[in-house]
C-alpha cells in the first residue's frame, strides 16, 4: 500500500524536525531564567536621606540558592557584608553601585548588572532604620524614587 501525498516527505523529514525542536528547547533552557527589567530610571527626592547622598547597589541573583542568602538581608546587611559576598558567590551575583544625591534624576537604557538571572534587588543604604530593600518583580520599566527615609519601585507604564 502506498503513502498518501506528502506522507513520504513527513516520514523522511521527519527525525531532521524532532532534532530541530529538540536543538530548540535545549538552547532555550541554556539561557536560564531571566529578569524583565529592561531599563530604569532615578529620582530622587530634594530631602532624601536627611539631605545625604544615597547609596544605592543594583544587585542580579542568578541562582535560587545565593537569592535565599540574598533576600533576607536588610540594606545595612547587605552593605556590610557585599564585598565578601561578591567573593563568595562570583557567578551568582552581580552589583552595580552609586550614591545619589538630593535632587539628582538619572536614566538608565540598558540594565548594567545584565538579565541572566533569577532576581533583581535593590539595596539603599538609609540613615533611618528599615531594611530599605526591594525585589524587582517582572517590570519592564520602573523608577527607584528615593525619599527622604525610604524609596519606591514605580512601575512605568511607557
Amino acid at each position: 500500500m502506498s503513502d498518501p501525498p506528502g506522507w513520504r516527505i513527513v516520514r523522511t523529514h521527519a527525525p531532521l524536525v524532532c532534532l530541530a525542536l529538540a536543538v530548540t528547547v535545549f538552547a532555550a533552557g541554556c539561557r536560564g531564567p531571566r529578569v524583565h527589567t529592561e531599563r530604569f530610571a532615578v529620582r530622587v527626592q530634594a530631602r532624601a536621606n536627611d539631605n545625604s547622598p544615597v547609596p544605592v547597589d543594583l544587585v542580579l541573583v542568578r541562582d535560587k540558592e545565593t537569592l535565599g542568602v540574598v533576600l533576607p538581608l536588610t540594606a545595612r546587611q547587605w552593605f556590610q557584608r557585599r564585598d565578601q559576598l561578591l567573593r563568595d558567590h562570583p557567578g551568582s551575583l552581580h552589583a552595580e553601585h552609586w550614591e545619589f544625591v538630593p535632587g539628582q534624576a538619572r536614566r538608565f537604557d540598558r540594565l548594567p548588572v545584565g538579565r541572566s538571572g533569577v532576581a533583581l534587588i535593590i539595596f539603599a543604604d538609609y540613615l533611618t532604620p528599615g531594611a530599605h530593600r526591594a525585589r524587582v518583580g517582572h517590570l519592564q520599566r520602573f523608577t527607584l524614587v528615593l525619599g527622604e527615609r525610604d524609596f519606591q519601585v514605580v512601575p512605568d507604564e511607557n
